[in-house]
């Protein structure tokens, strides 16, 4: 059986891998100098055509606004069939129709795959010479310590999407607040789009625009 010590390089591997690959980090952000006044409704908006991630998207992150104080509505509740926000008068009427002073959007703008290298290991034990042990080794003792573990380099990949979140003011239909985030797990919808809500807010919040 391998002992503890020549395992423990592989479970700190694992136990970073887990860490990391739930995380999603706001890489920047920026907001309008000018800006003045705080949001008080907002419209959420999840831009791709996968319909069921839109929904799920902006009924997470309507919420935790919510939770917040702030009032949000998720932009699907404004689209008929096949309708998107990209059209200058569908854009129009959904700001019309809910009566928001903001719009927050949020665009996957790339997906890239990348690797993470662990090099491999290798124990021996007892990998020394002791003359003065020998008086009471015989050849089996020897052989029945003297053992190499080796683990060959691990390799594993994963994507990592940028994701884009903009906020404009509908008054003046100009940007205000930007911020980009990077996720190791973007397939996991409901925890990405919490977990921006969260950053979001924060931010925003840090800036008095909520």
């Amino acid at each position: 059986m391998m002992p503890f010590h020549a395992k423990f390089p592989i479970l700190l591997l694992l136990l970073t891998l887990l860490s990391s690959c739930a995380s999603t980090r706001m890489v920047d952000s920026w907001h309008a100098p000018d800006q003045k006044g705080k949001y008080k409704k907002l419209l959420i908006s999840r831009i791709t055509n996968n319909r069921e991630s839109q929904k799920i998207f902006e009924d997470v992150i309507s919420t935790e606004f919510k939770r917040k104080g702030v009032e949000a509505l998720p932009a699907y509740m404004f689209l008929r069939n096949g309708e998107t926000l990209a059209r200058r008068d569908v854009l129009e009427n959904a700001v019309r129709q809910s009566g928001v002073d903001g719009v927050l959007s949020i665009q996957t703008t790339t997906v890239e795959k990348r690797a993470n290298v662990q090099p491999g290991y290798m124990s021996n034990s007892p990998g020394f010479w002791r003359p003065s042990a020998f008086p009471y080794w015989d050849m089996y003792g020897y052989y029945g310590w003297s053992s190499t573990f080796y683990e060959p380099p691990i390799v594993t990949t994963y994507n990592v999407a940028t994701i884009q979140a903009n906020l404009f003011d509908t008054a003046q239909g100009k940007l205000v607040w930007a911020a980009t985030f990077e996720s190791t797990e973007p397939a996991n919808t409901v925890s990405v789009s919490k977990d921006m809500a969260n950053k979001i807010i924060r931010s925003l919040s840090k800036n008095k625009m909520i």
